[in-house]
């Protein structure tokens, strides 16, 4: 009897060992969060294409493909968050936002647009984007609706391309 009751006392103590490391384990595996800037726009993008941002952390307008950030969209009549997450400690000191390469690409509509980084967030409606962004004579941008449409020019590498203003 006492046998046995030695032998339960140190099976318990085992599991019980056991559990308690299994809990630290999983706390010390536990993945920090990335800290990082996210640029945002929602937006009505009505045919499938590849959204881009550059960024340079130098303020020059010399965009390099190494700092972009590709982001497919999927074309829908319903208004759809376009994220682009910078890579972990980037802060840029200029951006470009390229509207994609689809030269079909109909009209976008754009609702709001905004910047999050830490427990800071700036956000703006689409009618106000041009306060933060100019655009190329590739894209004819409509101020009071904040919509934006792609333009073909002849001669030219299709490129409709949104450059931030100093505001930004």
């Amino acid at each position: 009897m006492k046998t046995k009751f030695i032998f339960l006392l140190l099976l318990s103590l085992s599991l019980f060992t056991s559990c308690k490391d299994n809990k630290q384990e999983k706390v010390e595996t536990k993945e920090v969060e990335k800290i990082t800037m996210k640029i945002s726009f929602n937006a009505i993008v009505k045919q499938d294409d590849e959204f881009q941002l550059f960024y340079t952390e130098d303020g020059s307008e010399n965009f390099k493909g190494e700092n972009s950030i590709l982001v497919p969209v999927k074309g829908s009549a319903s208004a759809q968050d376009i994220v682009f997450e910078l890579p972990e400690d980037v802060l840029p000191k200029m951006i470009r936002f390229d509207l994609g390469g689809n030269k079909n690409q109909e009209e976008v509509v754009f609702n709001a647009f905004g910047i999050s980084y830490l427990d800071k967030k700036f956000s703006a409606k689409g009618i106000e984007l041009s306060q933060f962004f100019y655009e190329n004579d590739q894209i004819q941008f409509n101020k009071e609706k904040g919509t934006a449409k792609p333009v073909v020019v002849e001669g030219k590498e299709y490129d409709p391309i949104f450059m931030a203003t100093e505001v930004l």
